[in-house]
């Protein structure tokens, strides 16, 4: 076959300097700090719909109760 090329073998290893790893270090724990802070945000977002929603309701019994 005319276009045939054999699959080039991948290497058993990478080869990068300190300072690129360290650069892939701090891109993932950058990352996974990010994400950290994104479920904790979403985590106070749905407490403070449920503070919300529980003051608003116990101001409706209040009311009632006032009456």
């Amino acid at each position: 076959m005319a276009g045939y090329r054999p699959p080039t073998p991948s290497p058993s290893f990478i080869d990068m300097d300190a300072s690129e790893v360290l650069r892939t270090i701090a891109t993932l724990n950058t990352r996974s700090s990010l994400a950290q802070t994104s479920n904790e945000l979403d985590e106070t977002v749905k407490v403070a719909e449920l503070l919300y929603d529980v003051n608003r309701r116990l101001g409706t019994v209040t009311d009632y109760l006032l009456r």
